[in-house]
């Protein structure tokens, strides 16, 4: 993980035409949102429309922006893959492997039942 995006929450879009997506707090700074995907050129349409992984955003002490990046569930769509238990929405996701920031090494931790484990 190692792009800056503008912080989530409270905070005001400071980009007006993409405004940050929203966020689930999983706890020590950290947010998870979905990243969906479908393959149009695969003959996917809207319906097909699935998750395929998750974008993780953390609190960083020197920007005023959180870091973020994001690990894929799916093969095709990054270098690894992480598998998934529970749901986002049901409050209890774990994935696996951890998650570790290439920026911020000290970023390192497992999602589990929901929330931020390290």
């Amino acid at each position: 993980m190692n792009h800056q995006h503008p912080g989530y929450g409270t905070e005001a879009p400071k980009h007006p035409v993409h405004p940050p997506k929203p966020c689930v707090e999983i706890g020590a700074g950290v947010c998870i949102r979905p990243s969906y995907h479908r393959r149009p050129d695969q003959g996917e349409t809207e319906a097909d429309r699935r998750i395929v992984g998750y974008v993780i955003a953390h609190d960083t002490p020197e920007w005023d922006v959180r870091c973020e990046g994001a690990l894929m569930l799916e093969p095709g769509f990054g270098p690894e893959v992480w598998t998934q238990t529970g749901s986002l929405a049901g409050g209890d996701l774990s994935l696996s492997p951890s998650v570790q920031c290439q920026t911020h090494a000290e970023f390192h931790a497992f999602v589990t039942n929901g929330r931020w484990t390290g």
